[in-house]
């Protein structure tokens, strides 16, 4: 069942280079699991948009959430999607 998460978090003192290691991680594990999104950061916010397997998304929610690199996560959207 294909899925698409959205949220936003607030960026805890991360830096840029922090903000490239979160890129790195995410593209080699959102892989793993068949994830793919698109992340968009102003230097103060994360929004993300995640599109895969409902439980692999669930997973990496609760690991976004705690995250300490993230700050105040809030869920926007979780529905079922039929193409990504």
């Amino acid at each position: 069942m294909l899925s698409r998460l959205l949220y936003f978090s607030e960026e805890r003192d991360v830096g840029a280079q922090g903000v490239l290691r979160i890129l790195d991680e995410a593209r080699a594990g959102n892989a793993a699991e068949g994830i793919t999104g698109v992340l968009a950061f102003d230097r103060r916010w994360f929004l993300q948009c995640l599109e895969g397997p409902r439980d692999a998304l669930t997973r990496k929610f609760l690991a976004i959430a705690r995250d300490q690199r993230h700050g105040g996560v809030v869920l926007m959207a979780f529905e079922e999607v039929s193409d990504r």
